[in-house]
């Protein structure tokens, strides 16, 4: 929000109430990172701490969309920008249902750097606005009935603005969760196999070795694992081979016996 008059930044309450929210989810996610990488030096073990906390996130997030989307469907607000009415809170919440899968696949990790910080923007473009809506109804100022947003008391505006900044602060933490796991699950190609990210994989069974290394020993260990049953293939045949032989040997003696 900017001053007619000077052009100057106004550091309005909404203002600073934004910068406070993301600033706080930064810090906080910052926290749990470090918690999460604390007497740990896995990086598998270090992702699957990291896959908690996004999926925490997602959840509160879901949790706030369908709050927007309640509050929405009380009023039945036309589509107009930027709340987008009941469009924005649905959309998000797929886009929400998504960040579940992000350690399966590599497209999931992209769509979630790629769209949460628009849904972002957007929920900051609508709250900013009921935030005028806010000032205009508390401070009796409203020259329309559009500016009065009606169908919306205070305190319902107040409410769906806190909702849209808890959106905001759960959707920042799914990116920064997103592009961590994005570093280290990989950009392009995955590189460890999802099933090591299960529940059900005991910790204890993780293997040490990071990133390519770890894929070279796995091929190298399979490559030993075929190299030893192929060897204890020819040996079976070689036994095989060798009874047979001697078989063979016994019944000629006995022939020559009796002949003789």
């Amino acid at each position: 929000m900017a001053d007619a008059s000077s052009g100057a930044l106004v550091w309005t309450p909404f203002l600073e109430q934004a910068a406070l929210s993301l600033g706080s989810a930064v810090v906080g996610w910052a926290l749990a990172f470090v918690a999460a990488i604390s007497c740990q030096t896995n990086e598998i073990a270090i992702s699957r701490r990291l896959i908690r906390i996004t999926n925490g996130a997602s959840l509160v997030l879901a949790a706030a969309c369908l709050g927007v989307l309640v509050m929405e469907a009380m009023t039945l607000r036309r589509l107009s920008w930027p709340h987008l009415g009941m469009v924005l809170p649905i959309l998000h919440l797929s886009l929400t249902m998504l960040s579940a899968c992000v350690n399966s696949h590599v497209c999931f990790r992209w769509v979630q750097l790629a769209l949460q910080p628009v849904a972002i923007v957007m929920h900051a473009l609508a709250a900013a606005q009921e935030s005028v809506q806010a000032d205009c109804l508390e401070n009796a100022t409203c020259v329309s009935t559009a500016g009065a947003a009606p169908g919306w008391s205070l305190t319902q505006l107040y409410q769906l603005r806190w909702l849209r900044f808890v959106a905001c602060m759960a959707s920042l933490w799914v990116v920064l969760g997103s592009g961590y796991l994005a570093v280290s699950l990989g950009w392009c190609w995955p590189r460890y196999s999802p099933r090591l990210f299960s529940e059900e994989h005991p910790l204890s069974a993780l293997p040490v070795r990071k990133g390519r290394e770890h894929r070279t020993a796995e091929a190298q260990g399979t490559t030993t694992a075929l190299r030893r049953a192929e060897a204890a293939a020819r040996a079976r045949a070689h036994r095989g081979s060798k009874g047979h032989s001697r078989g063979g040997g016994s019944t000629g003696d006995v022939a020559i016996r009796v002949r003789g």
